[in-house]
């Protein structure tokens, strides 16, 4: 993770910005650095507990929602393959565009 947030860090600086990891484990659960960095967020933006409840709410729900348009987007990207004893041979060809002829 170090080596990750690294590679960032120059970048960011020389922009002026400030780079913060927003990494998610599989299964969805926030890494450290962002539960740090919700903290830190759900205090500046809201006087109350409830009101930082609710803001650490609505943050986690969206920072799910785009990672899961991440991970749609990427399996949709991607061709399907039939391939396997349980699959027909026709099928198999239709998958895959056949090489023109020249």
């Amino acid at each position: 993770m170090v080596q990750k947030d690294a590679a960032w860090l120059a970048q960011a600086r020389s922009q002026g910005d400030t780079f913060i990891a927003l990494c998610h484990e599989a299964g969805g659960r926030a890494g450290r650095g962002c539960e740090v960095f919700l903290d830190q967020l759900c205090s500046v933006a809201a006087a109350s507990q409830s009101e930082r409840m609710a803001f650490r709410t609505y943050a986690l729900q969206r920072l799910h929602a785009a990672t899961f348009r991440g991970v749609a987007m990427l399996i949709n990207s991607r061709p399907v393959m039939r391939t396997g004893p349980e699959v027909p041979q026709e099928a198999c060809c239709r998958c895959t565009p056949r090489p023109r002829g020249r």
